[in-house]
Protein backbone atom coordinates (compact mmCIF):
# COMPACT_ATOMS: atom_id res chain seq x y z
CA UNK A 1 0.00 0.00 0.00
CA UNK A 2 2.60 2.63 0.51
CA UNK A 3 4.11 1.25 -2.57
CA UNK A 4 1.34 2.56 -4.05
CA UNK A 5 0.61 5.86 -2.08
CA UNK A 6 3.94 6.54 -3.10
CA UNK A 7 3.19 6.02 -7.07
CA UNK A 8 0.04 7.89 -6.29
CA UNK A 9 1.98 10.98 -4.83
CA UNK A 10 4.67 10.46 -7.85
CA UNK A 11 2.06 10.77 -10.50
CA UNK A 12 0.87 13.76 -8.43
CA UNK A 13 4.38 15.33 -8.19
CA UNK A 14 4.93 15.08 -12.22
CA UNK A 15 1.49 16.66 -12.75
CA UNK A 16 2.10 19.71 -10.33
CA UNK A 17 5.31 19.78 -10.32
CA UNK A 18 7.17 22.69 -13.54
CA UNK A 19 6.69 21.13 -16.78
CA UNK A 20 4.21 18.93 -15.65
CA UNK A 21 0.65 19.20 -17.48
CA UNK A 22 -1.70 20.65 -15.05
CA UNK A 23 1.23 23.67 -15.02
CA UNK A 24 0.79 23.64 -18.85
CA UNK A 25 -2.67 23.14 -18.83
CA UNK A 26 -2.74 26.18 -16.11
CA UNK A 27 -0.62 28.30 -18.39
CA UNK A 28 -2.99 27.97 -21.17
CA UNK A 29 -6.10 28.79 -19.23
CA UNK A 30 -3.90 32.10 -18.25
CA UNK A 31 -2.98 32.98 -21.97
CA UNK A 32 -6.62 32.47 -22.75
CA UNK A 33 -8.02 34.45 -20.77
CA UNK A 34 -5.43 37.14 -21.33
CA UNK A 35 -7.20 36.90 -24.71
CA UNK A 36 -10.65 37.43 -23.63
CA UNK A 37 -9.31 40.18 -21.41
CA UNK A 38 -7.47 41.82 -24.03
CA UNK A 39 -8.32 44.50 -26.40
CA UNK A 40 -10.75 42.34 -29.04
CA UNK A 41 -11.95 39.94 -26.25
CA UNK A 42 -13.87 36.16 -26.52
CA UNK A 43 -13.11 37.25 -30.61
CA UNK A 44 -9.40 37.58 -30.61
CA UNK A 45 -9.23 34.46 -28.34
CA UNK A 46 -11.22 32.12 -30.63
CA UNK A 47 -9.27 33.49 -33.31
CA UNK A 48 -6.22 33.05 -31.87
CA UNK A 49 -4.36 36.25 -32.97
CA UNK A 50 -5.38 40.08 -32.92
CA UNK A 51 -4.76 40.64 -36.80
CA UNK A 52 -7.58 38.32 -37.61
CA UNK A 53 -9.42 39.57 -35.11
CA UNK A 54 -9.07 43.51 -36.45
CA UNK A 55 -10.54 41.68 -39.85
CA UNK A 56 -13.85 40.09 -38.61
CA UNK A 57 -14.31 43.55 -36.66
CA UNK A 58 -13.21 45.68 -39.33
CA UNK A 59 -15.98 43.12 -41.52
CA UNK A 60 -18.97 43.70 -38.94
CA UNK A 61 -18.15 47.06 -39.29
CA UNK A 62 -18.51 47.35 -42.74
CA UNK A 63 -21.89 45.23 -42.41
CA UNK A 64 -23.07 47.40 -39.86
CA UNK A 65 -22.25 50.33 -42.43
CA UNK A 66 -23.91 48.78 -45.49
CA UNK A 67 -27.44 47.75 -43.20
CA UNK A 68 -27.91 51.55 -41.80
CA UNK A 69 -27.50 53.15 -45.65
CA UNK A 70 -29.93 49.70 -46.23
CA UNK A 71 -32.22 51.26 -43.56
CA UNK A 72 -32.29 54.55 -45.26
CA UNK A 73 -33.14 53.28 -48.55
CA UNK A 74 -35.91 50.73 -47.35
CA UNK A 75 -36.98 53.84 -45.70
CA UNK A 76 -36.89 56.45 -48.88
CA UNK A 77 -38.41 53.12 -51.01
CA UNK A 78 -41.46 52.87 -48.67
CA UNK A 79 -42.18 56.69 -48.90
CA UNK A 80 -41.92 56.43 -52.57
CA UNK A 81 -44.11 53.29 -53.08
CA UNK A 82 -46.57 53.52 -49.77
CA UNK A 83 -46.41 57.24 -48.92
CA UNK A 84 -49.31 59.66 -50.12
CA UNK A 85 -48.81 60.56 -53.85
CA UNK A 86 -46.61 57.30 -54.01
CA UNK A 87 -46.90 54.61 -56.62
CA UNK A 88 -49.40 52.46 -54.45
CA UNK A 89 -51.81 55.74 -54.74
CA UNK A 90 -51.02 56.30 -58.24
CA UNK A 91 -51.76 53.10 -59.08
CA UNK A 92 -54.98 52.94 -56.61
CA UNK A 93 -56.43 55.92 -59.42
CA UNK A 94 -55.14 54.31 -61.96
CA UNK A 95 -57.11 51.23 -61.38
CA UNK A 96 -60.40 53.62 -60.11
CA UNK A 97 -59.78 55.46 -63.67
CA UNK A 98 -59.99 51.86 -65.41
CA UNK A 99 -63.00 50.67 -63.31
CA UNK A 100 -64.43 54.22 -64.53
CA UNK A 101 -63.90 53.82 -68.51
CA UNK A 102 -64.66 50.05 -68.21
CA UNK A 103 -68.15 50.79 -66.76
CA UNK A 104 -68.80 53.40 -69.65
CA UNK A 105 -67.32 50.70 -72.35
CA UNK A 106 -70.00 48.17 -70.75
CA UNK A 107 -72.80 50.61 -71.65
CA UNK A 108 -71.58 51.59 -74.87
CA UNK A 109 -71.06 47.80 -75.60
CA UNK A 110 -75.11 47.30 -74.47
CA UNK A 111 -76.56 50.10 -76.77
CA UNK A 112 -73.95 48.53 -79.41
CA UNK A 113 -75.44 45.35 -78.95
CA UNK A 114 -78.76 46.62 -79.23
CA UNK A 115 -77.94 48.52 -82.60
CA UNK A 116 -76.82 45.11 -83.76
CA UNK A 117 -79.92 43.45 -82.72
CA UNK A 118 -82.11 46.22 -84.91
CA UNK A 119 -79.31 45.71 -87.80
CA UNK A 120 -79.75 42.22 -88.13
CA UNK A 121 -83.62 42.84 -88.40
CA UNK A 122 -83.69 45.36 -90.58
CA UNK A 123 -80.95 42.95 -92.66
CA UNK A 124 -83.52 40.10 -92.13
CA UNK A 125 -86.79 42.45 -93.47
CA UNK A 126 -83.96 43.42 -96.88
CA UNK A 127 -83.05 40.14 -97.56
CA UNK A 128 -86.82 39.24 -98.27
CA UNK A 129 -87.63 42.38 -99.73
CA UNK A 130 -84.11 41.87 -102.39
CA UNK A 131 -86.09 38.70 -103.16
CA UNK A 132 -89.41 40.18 -103.39
CA UNK A 133 -87.57 42.76 -105.44
CA UNK A 134 -85.84 40.32 -108.05
CA UNK A 135 -89.48 38.86 -108.40
CA UNK A 136 -90.60 42.60 -108.72
CA UNK A 137 -87.91 43.59 -111.41
CA UNK A 138 -88.94 40.45 -113.49
CA UNK A 139 -91.99 41.74 -113.65
CA UNK A 140 -91.32 44.91 -114.27
CA UNK A 141 -89.12 44.28 -117.26
CA UNK A 142 -91.57 41.72 -118.43
CA UNK A 143 -94.28 44.47 -118.24
CA UNK A 144 -92.15 47.03 -119.80
CA UNK A 145 -90.94 44.65 -122.91
CA UNK A 146 -95.10 44.00 -123.43
CA UNK A 147 -95.74 48.10 -123.50
CA UNK A 148 -92.61 48.55 -125.56
CA UNK A 149 -94.05 45.71 -128.11
CA UNK A 150 -97.31 47.54 -127.49
CA UNK A 151 -96.06 50.94 -128.40
CA UNK A 152 -94.28 49.85 -131.42
CA UNK A 153 -97.60 47.83 -132.61
CA UNK A 154 -99.06 51.31 -132.00
CA UNK A 155 -96.25 53.05 -133.99
CA UNK A 156 -96.73 51.04 -136.79
CA UNK A 157 -100.44 51.72 -136.87
CA UNK A 158 -101.38 54.50 -136.23
CA UNK A 159 -100.63 56.61 -139.56
CA UNK A 160 -100.22 60.59 -138.18
CA UNK A 161 -97.28 59.50 -136.20
CA UNK A 162 -94.72 59.24 -138.79
CA UNK A 163 -92.85 61.88 -139.39
CA UNK A 164 -93.61 63.67 -142.65
CA UNK A 165 -90.95 65.69 -144.43
CA UNK A 166 -92.46 68.72 -145.79
CA UNK A 167 -89.43 69.52 -148.69
CA UNK A 168 -89.92 73.52 -149.90
CA UNK A 169 -88.20 74.07 -153.51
Amino acid sequence: MVATLRSTLENIEQLTGPGGSLQQSLGNLRTATERVGGRHGALGAVLGNDEDAKKVVAAIERANALLSSMNGLVARTDQRILGPGGVVEGTQRAVDQANVILNELRESLKRVDKILADAQAVSGNAKAATQDLAALRAEVDANLRKITGLIDEINRKWPFQRESEIRLP
